[in-house]
């Protein structure tokens, strides 16, 4: 299970905001919390403090709406779902629960490189017999990539420093 902190800040400034690291924590301490007029605190700006799911969360946009979607579905998902789900808020501009609600549909994600994707596919679409091995050394691998991406068919997308290559979304 992934740990992420994060912390909670306040908009009233008269207040000082917290760290938490659950849903039940942020609860506890966002219910006791009081400004400096002894009124209590409602409205937090939700920031990532530490944890390897930065990027995850920044893509779902989550806030104290969210948060408890965050804490009770999104860190219990598998790292290729995450993956899945980063791709279809940060590029696709699913929301958290329409990405959520996508995630068992068709997709897949290869950690290739490009380059290596289309050489592959190439090769197991069986683009080339052997009658025509000779015609596929002047095959523009390249070109070929560009047009599948362009054609929305397959996609470039980076998570965690590891790139990927999309298709079937």
């Amino acid at each position: 299970m992934n740990m992420t902190q994060l912390h909670a800040t306040p908009y009233d400034t008269s207040s000082n905001g917290f760290y938490f690291d659950s849903y039940e924590q942020y609860i506890e301490k966002s219910n006791r919390l009081h400004n400096s007029y002894g009124q209590p605190v409602e409205e937090f700006e939700i920031q990532f403090i530490d944890g390897n799911l930065y990027q995850l969360f920044d893509a779902c946009c989550i806030n104290q709406c969210n948060l408890k979607i965050w804490f009770e579905r999104v860190e219990s998902l598998s790292t290729e779902q995450q993956i899945k789900l980063c791709y279809r808020c940060e590029v696709l501009g699913d929301t958290l629960i329409q990405g959520l609600d996508k995630l068992d549909d068709e997709g897949e994600l290869s950690d290739s490189s490009l380059m290596e994707y289309i050489y592959n596919y190439v090769d197991d679409i069986d683009l080339f017999d052997n009658a025509n091995i000779v015609v596929q050394r002047y095959f523009d691998y390249e070109a070929y990539a560009q047009d599948l991406v362009i054609n929305g068919e397959i996609d470039k997308f980076s998570y965690q420093n590891t790139n990927y290559v999309c298709f079937g979304f």
